[in-house]
């Protein structure tokens, strides 16, 4: 994308004058260890303890046929949303949500994760057996 802005900068302006431009409009960047700590801090305070402990025992929820298909996307304000490898899949796995958020509700409490949502994405293979 660089590359095609300066192009242009590059046809309309000149060598020179693009050079100048591209440095004055680029963003100067952030270091990854200030994104992490703004992300985390965002995070409330139990819900990344809680998220690494539905992490340890997705297997649990879920159960071993399910758990090849289902990566946990994210949980934010009682939203956890899963990740199906492809979208011919989210209509057979979708009988499974409600089995798996009582599950979830079983060992977390009830107001833990209101809802669960699934989304096609990712082309992870499943386990071989």
């Amino acid at each position: 994308m660089r590359a095609v802005r300066f192009g242009l900068l590059r046809d309309w302006y000149g060598e020179e004058a693009a050079r100048t431009e591209m440095a004055a409009h680029t963003h100067p960047g952030e270091e990854l260890s200030d994104a992490l700590d703004r992300v985390l801090n965002e995070l409330e305070g139990d819900e990344l303890s809680d998220y690494a402990r539905l992490a340890a025992n997705w297997k649990t929820y879920c159960g071993e046929a399910l758990e090849k298909y289902l990566t946990l996307g994210g949980l934010r304000n009682g939203v956890l949303t899963l990740t199906v490898p492809h979208s011919g899949l989210l209509s057979m796995i979708a009988p499974s949500v409600e089995l798996i958020q009582a599950r979830i509700a079983a060992d977390f409490g009830p107001g833990f994760c209101r809802e669960i949502r699934l989304a096609s994405g990712g082309r992870r293979r499943p386990a071989s057996r």
